[in-house]
């Protein structure tokens, strides 16, 4: 938690110093200035919509006038509320370690999303700055799971942050989907539980948050120089998606999906400037495919 370029910069240049190498590949999240990605930042929260897209296109259904609540509003759930409104989504709660945010209208606007850059980067422990600027709801020392006027919970934030009590509240409000994005940030307990509830769809955070290790992937696949520069997102999702249904599955009556494949699972390219020179590679079947 808390990490970022800077603290990366750090690691890496102990890490240069105890080798005495230029290795940029073995870090992720990286500077610009050796070696990162412009997109890596927001990557992990624009591949949990993609695959949130995913689930709803597997459910018949769309994003669009998705209601969503998250925890955090770090890298992740900052890229989680500007790719949801960018595809006609919105964050209308979301919670920081002194309690959380219910904005009706949605963190959707560039004033909104800006300020939570600011805020953060001035006091990363508090959120309640966003409800005095902006007018709305804040509710001290609670997490907004259990709350009924959503569509989508996406926790965000840490590992462990949704225990039986937030588990059994998420049960109760009928909500439909649960899309798990931080790293385990669900206790076993509370995942078996969910996993049991008819009604429930629940994603596993293993594949929703690829996306930001497949920037990295096509980062270090590319051997970036610091001048390179990503101009779209790759999109490894959807082959993504179509393995862990299979996944989920395997054993049971349910019909089995076909796995993606290399002809069938292609996804948007990752672009990048090198040298005068643009680069382009494709996610084929949830790996990088070869750099033209």
């Amino acid at each position: 938690m808390g990490v970022g370029g800077r603290e990366i910069g750090y690691l890496y240049g102990q890490y240069r110093r105890l080798k005495g190498v230029w290795e940029n590949g073995v870090l992720t999240g990286k500077g610009l200035s050796y070696g990162g990605s412009r997109i890596r930042p927001e990557a992990t929260g624009y591949g949990a919509i993609y695959y949130l897209q995913e689930v709803l296109k597997h459910e018949n259904d769309t994003i669009e006038g998705k209601k969503i609540a998250i925890s955090g509003y770090g890298n992740v759930g900052w890229g989680i509320m500007k790719k949801a409104s960018q595809l006609g989504a919105k964050v209308t709660y979301f919670a920081g370690p002194d309690g959380y945010i219910h904005d009706p209208d949605g963190v959707i606007t560039d004033e909104k999303l800006n300020f939570i850059l600011e805020m953060r980067a001035k006091d990363p422990m508090h959120c309640k700055p966003y409800a005095d600027k902006f007018g709305c709801e804040f509710v001290a020392g609670e997490k907004c799971w259990g709350v009924k006027d959503v569509d989508v919970y996406m926790p965000a934030a840490k590992q462990n942050d949704v225990k039986m009590e937030s588990a059994e509240k998420i049960a109760a409000s009928g909500v439909k989907y649960y899309i798990e994005v931080a790293n385990m940030p669900t206790t076993n307990d509370a995942l078996n539980f969910l996993r049991k509830q008819k009604g429930i769809i629940v994603a596993p955070s293993k594949a929703v948050n690829a996306g930001g290790v497949g920037v990295s992937a096509c980062c270090r696949a590319a051997r970036r120089s610091s001048s390179s520069r990503a101009s779209t997102m790759p999109r490894p999702m959807t082959p993504t998606h179509t393995s862990a249904v299979a996944a989920s599955c395997a054993g049971t009556s349910s019909p089995r999906p076909p796995v993606a494949s290399a002809s069938t699972a292609t996804s948007a390219p990752l672009e990048l400037q090198m040298g005068g020179r643009r680069w382009t590679a494709r996610y084929t079947a949830g790996r990088c495919s070869r750099w033209s």
